[in-house]
């Protein structure tokens, strides 16, 4: 019993020196949040990416081809909206986990392009321009991203490359045909041109000029002589060029020799004209480049020979363009000039090559015309993305003349057109 009371005197003693030891704590240093003046729990950091909040389109990096990237971010993700030419999906996570070290540094996961993620960095400018830094060797490690929609335009001008060249031979006997194999150059420019060959000769022999590609051994180009025509001592030929193509000439002694002429001589004079063509190539849908809306494009119908003839349906009759929609929209393809000698028609497609149904409004001629002038309209309203417009080249579309003809006008005159969005 004697423990128990001696327990109990300790406790009470303990507890009153306890209230009555404590330090008196003046009123203007008492916290009247904390009245007990406890130390505060420590704050839990907030993860702050409101700065990286909304759209951020990729315009420079070491891999070319992804840019043109629209990607949407999210709180702490970032989703494709526009994959471009990258090779991703729409709606993938390009960004995950964004997470701020500071205000203008973040951490976060990047999507590769063999779909797993890693380590990366964001620094965000005061100019809202985003850089990226990827820690991982290879293409894309190193990327710049901005606000403002890039609506890209894959123009690349050039200057013109005109050629030209005389030859000066002679023929021995009537019948001859002299062959010059390669005597026009393979052309490098991307939007080609047209060859000029004329072949004439003072001794009154009404000449024969025989024009075909390298590549082919059956028919040609151009195949006739100049009787019947203005002047039957010269053969002219133009005809339309495609690059990376040469062409052979072979100069034929048609009619009798004059007395007193033999050898005959004759002349070769072949010009090359440059047409510049800034979207060229472009005759295939991987070739498809990429045009603003809202601009007037320039573009010409050059459907040169790579064999010995031009068919339609050949990829040298077709422009492949392709435009970009940051929000849902129809395409509208405003045809605004079409040379008098070729007709020209619209088709859009997506980029898996499914077709997208629109409509036709004719402006002036008939569709099916040359020279006729029509807007194409998507029938439905199309989700965000990259979209292709196939520009068919029909028509008469002349691809060689002779002699007294005069030049085709789409040979030296482009067609026009505009692509807009509208709701």
């Amino acid at each position: 019993m004697k423990t128990i009371v001696k327990t109990l005197f300790v406790l009470l003693f303990t507890m009153a020196c306890t209230t009555e030891d404590a330090p008196e704590i003046p009123k203007e240093q008492q916290n009247t949040e904390n009245p007990k003046n406890e130390n505060p729990k420590p704050e839990t950091p907030t993860n702050n990416v409101e700065a990286l909040q909304g759209d951020w389109f990729r315009v420079a990096g070491n891999n070319p081809s992804n840019n043109g990237m629209l990607v949407r971010v999210i709180e702490e993700q970032g989703v494709i909206i526009l994959a471009q030419d990258s090779g991703f999906d729409k709606d993938d996570i390009k960004w995950k986990d964004i997470l701020s070290r500071d205000e203008e540094n973040y951490d976060y996961s990047e999507l590769g392009s063999d779909y797993n993620y890693y380590n990366a960095q964001m620094e965000i400018g005061t100019d809202d321009t985003l850089r990226i830094s990827v820690a991982a060797a290879g293409a894309g490690n190193i990327q710049k991203w901005v606000r403002d929609f890039a609506e890209f335009n894959d123009c690349m001008p050039y200057e013109p490359m005109n050629d030209g060249n005389t030859i000066n031979e002679f023929w021995d006997a009537i019948n001859e045909t002299d062959l010059y194999t390669g005597l026009l150059p393979a052309v490098t420019s991307p939007g080609g041109g047209y060859y000029t060959v004329v072949l004439t000769n003072d001794s009154g022999v009404v000449p024969g000029l025989k024009v075909t590609s390298s590549n082919d051994t059956t028919g040609a180009i151009s195949n006739s002589t100049a009787a019947a025509t203005s002047d039957e001592n010269t053969r002219t030929t133009s005809f339309l060029v495609y690059p990376g193509v040469s062409y052979d000439i072979a100069a034929h002694y048609s009619s009798h020799v004059p007395a007193g002429t033999s050898p005959t001589p004759y002349e070769i004079i072949w010009s090359y004209t440059d047409i510049v063509d800034c979207y060229e190539p472009n005759d295939e849908f991987s070739e498809a480049k990429a045009i603003p809306k809202n601009e007037i494009i320039e573009a010409y119908a050059i459907t040169g020979y790579i064999n010995n003839s031009v068919i339609y349906g050949d990829p040298q009759s077709y422009d492949f363009y392709k435009v970009q929609l940051r929000e849902p929209g129809r395409i509208k393809v405003e045809m605004l000039e079409v040379p008098s000698s070729i007709n020209v028609s619209v088709q859009l497609a997506k980029q898996d090559e499914s077709a997208i149904v629109a409509s036709y409004e004719e402006i002036s001629g008939e569709i099916s015309s040359n020279g006729s002038i029509y807007n194409t309209l998507t029938d439905s309203t199309l989700e965000e993305g990259t979209y292709i417009i196939r520009i068919n080249i029909g028509g008469n579309r002349p691809t060689v003349v002779n002699d007294d003809q005069d030049l085709p006008e789409h040979w030296n005159s482009p067609y026009k057109f505009r692509v807009t969005s509208v709701e």
